[in-house]
């Protein structure tokens, strides 16, 4: 179901787990989790469908390598980048997990072996045509390798009826992330604010950062820096 962001600290009893981000994978995991049983608040700071107020939230300067505005890359609404998805897709190979000799620190802490158990589950949830193994090119060290170029999903579309009537699952519009509360290493409640200004915060038992590689570095960061200024992760301003 749908909740009022005016009634989102009504949830701390019963939470099992808040999710933040409802794009690709914070959308699958609250799915999954919902259908287990485990009481699941779905938090997305944008609007249902896409609106400038949510998306400039995205905006930031770019430094180093040339990329593409980080406003124009990504979606902020319900289904986050899903709504722009092509739905071209392939699984990472084990060398994308290892240092590169020009920056060693990219490597990952864990391995590709780690990802594989879940590639199944991610495959339907995902609505992914089965992936041909790679070919070797004759004459050569190189590979073909292929691509899963299915009809991408939009998670909004294909979970609407999970998200408006699962018992289990109850998900919170313009509802963006300002603050993390810790206690000894633990997350213990976040803080949300709305477009007007309103706070309200919320306590469960798990806390999930799931709003994609450049803004979870940057929410983290985000609340580091205002742990070590403060000793209280703080709110920080939204644009309108």
């Amino acid at each position: 179901m749908y909740l009022p962001f005016e009634e989102l600290n009504e949830q701390d009893d019963t939470l099992d787990v808040c999710i933040i981000g409802s794009g690709a994978a914070g959308m699958s995991i609250a799915v999954t989790l919902a259908r287990q049983g485990h009481q699941v608040l779905l938090c997305e700071g944008g609007d249902e469908v896409f609106s400038e107020r949510s998306q400039d939230n995205y905006r930031g300067e770019v430094v180093g390598d040339t990329y593409i505005p980080l406003e124009t890359s990504r979606l902020r609404y319900l289904g986050g980048s899903t709504n722009h998805w092509g739905g071209v897709s392939r699984s990472l190979d084990a060398y994308d997990f290892t240092g590169k000799t020009a920056a060693p620190e990219t490597v990952w802490p864990i391995g590709q072996e780690a990802l594989t158990p879940y590639l199944s589950a991610a495959t339907e949830l995902l609505n992914l045509d089965p992936i041909p193994a790679d070919e070797p090119v004759a004459s050569s060290d190189l590979n073909r390798i292929h691509f899963s170029l299915g009809t991408p999903v939009r998670v909004q579309h294909k979970y609407a009826e999970m998200l408006e009537a699962s018992p289990h699952l109850t998900c919170c519009l313009t509802a963006n992330l300002v603050a993390l509360e810790t206690e000894n290493g633990r997350i213990t409640s976040a803080t949300f604010a709305n477009y007007q200004g309103e706070t309200h915060t919320v306590h469960a038992r798990y806390f999930v950062l799931a709003c994609g590689g450049i803004d979870n570095a940057r929410l983290l960061l985000w609340c580091n820096q205002q742990y070590q200024l403060t000793f209280r992760l703080t709110p920080y301003p939204l644009t309108s």
